[in-house]
Formats: C-alpha cells, structure tokens, sequence
C-alpha cells in the first residue's frame, strides 16, 4: 500500500486483478500506458501496480472510445486539453457519428427494399405503373467491360451505396433481331439525391414513364438465354394485355440464389408500354 493525500494508505493492485475489477483486459492496460495515458508504478522486478485512482483513468480511456475517438484524442483529451478543447473535440466526433448513423440509415433502407423485392420475385408480382426515372452507369456490353475512364472514376462511388444502388441491365432488341445486353449499376433519381450521388457521363439519365412492371426469378444459364427468356417474358405480358412494348427492357438485379445445384436470379423488368387503342 501508499499513503494517499490524507495519509490513508491506498491498496496497489498487480495488473492482472486491477485488469479483472477495472473490466477491462491486461492487454487494454498496456496498451494505454504504452500511449501515455495511463500510469502505473513500475516495480524494480518490472511487475505493475495500480491503484483505485487509475481506474478513472480506465474508465475515462474507455467512454472515450465507445464514442469512437481515436487513441491519439484520447490521449489529448485526457493530458493537453481544456474543457473547451475537449468539447471541441467532442463536438467534431459527433459531426462524426451523425455522418456513419446516416449512411447506416441509408444501408437499412436499401436491405429492406431488397427484402420487399425478394418477396415480390417469390409472388412473382406485376403492375402496369408509372416508373421513378433512374441513373444508370454502363459498364459491360456485351460480355466485355467499357473502356470509358469516366466509368471508373465514379465506379466506387456508386458501389459504396449498394444496396440501395443495384446491379442493372439494359436489353434492347436490334434490328437484325439479336438482343444487346448492356450491364451496370441502376439507381433512382430520388435515391440519388438522397444520398448525395451525382452521377457524370458516361452515366445516363433513364426515363420510361408508363411501364409494365415484372418481378420474378429465372434460373441462369449460359449464352445469354436468361436475358432472353426475361425478354420474352416482357414482351409475351405486354402483349397479353393489350399493350404495345418499347424494344429495350431495364431489368434490376437483386440477388443470385443456389440450391440443389440449381442457381436462380432474382430480378424485376420494367419495359416502357402504351394502349394499343
């Protein structure tokens, strides 16, 4: 023991009880005397100490770090700061946390989409509605990937806010009769804004107004023969219907699936139509 201020004597702790009755690990200890923030006696044999009057420290080091600050803060907060350098820094970090609550917002309300979508594919769900108007960033024709740099520039921006940003494609039939299967990233206008994403050529601006709207899953297979059973699929309704289908099909991708060898995508279609009368 030590005499405190009074003369009480103070109990010393070995680093191993200090570590179990402060909560936290051996490891967390070192790590922040190595930091500078904490203190403790250092024996001749070279065994540690506390006291009761570290655990303050201990707990100081770790509200601070449940608020996401960084040793280096922590440490300034602690030894060089005045109250209102602390809640300066304080201030910065909830600047901080508002910002990664936002965008784990955003992530939700893209998994709860993609959770109602993957409803809507198992239903198989149709409507004839008018479509939101999307972005959407080419990327592959054909089986090959664009070569345009503005493509890549602005790539990792666009997957960063996936799911909310999902994989789309373009098929459109040509006048010779096969289909151009262009692929990408699709998002809508609304969503865009929302998430602060402006999106810069080669991206374009996709409008299609009335559309006949069609979830449903495919299984995949090779030779492009997905895109053009989607295609037919589109073009069969609309024509049961009484409706007259643009050529291209946008067609949004939610996930894959697999199960008993069987692997399945999971897909809405949307191809712009009007009255046949």
């Amino acid at each position: 023991m030590s005499a405190g201020e009074n003369g009480i004597k103070i109990r010393k702790y070995p680093i191993g009880a200090f570590a179990r009755m402060a909560g936290v690990s051996t490891h967390f200890l070192k790590f922040y005397e190595e930091k500078g923030i904490l203190h403790p006696v250092v024996q001749d044999n070279g065994y540690r100490t506390y006291d009761i009057r570290d655990a303050s420290f201990v707990l100081e080091c770790r509200r601070m770090k449940n608020m996401g600050l960084s040793v280096k803060e922590i440490e300034k907060a602690i030894n060089d700061s005045t109250p209102a350098e602390t809640e300066q820094l304080l201030a910065q970090q909830q600047n901080v946390l508002e910002e990664q609550l936002w965008q784990q917002q955003m992530h939700l309300q893209g998994l709860q989409n993609l959770r109602a979508a993957l409803r809507f594919c198992q239903r198989q769900e149709w409507s004839v509605r008018t479509a939101p108007d999307m972005w959407f960033l080419p990327h592959t024709m054909d089986r090959e990937f664009l070569q345009e740099e503005g493509i890549y520039r602005q790539l990792p921006q666009w997957m960063e806010w996936m799911p909310l940003v999902t994989s789309a494609q373009m098929i459109t039939a040509l006048p010779e009769g096969r289909l151009r299967a262009e692929w990408g990233l699709g998002v809508e206008v609304q969503q865009a804004q929302q998430i602060r994403l402006v999106p810069d050529a080669p991206a374009r601006l996709v409008q299609q107004g009335r559309v006949l709207e069609v979830y449903g899953s495919w299984q995949v297979t090779e030779n492009s023969q997905s895109e053009a059973q989607m295609y037919r699929t589109c073009m069969e309704r609309a024509a049961a219907l009484n409706l007259i289908p643009e050529p291209m099909v946008f067609r949004t991708l939610f996930c894959y699936t697999e199960k008993a060898g069987v692997r399945q995508m999971h897909c809405m279609l949307r191809v712009a139509v009007k009255a046949a009368w």
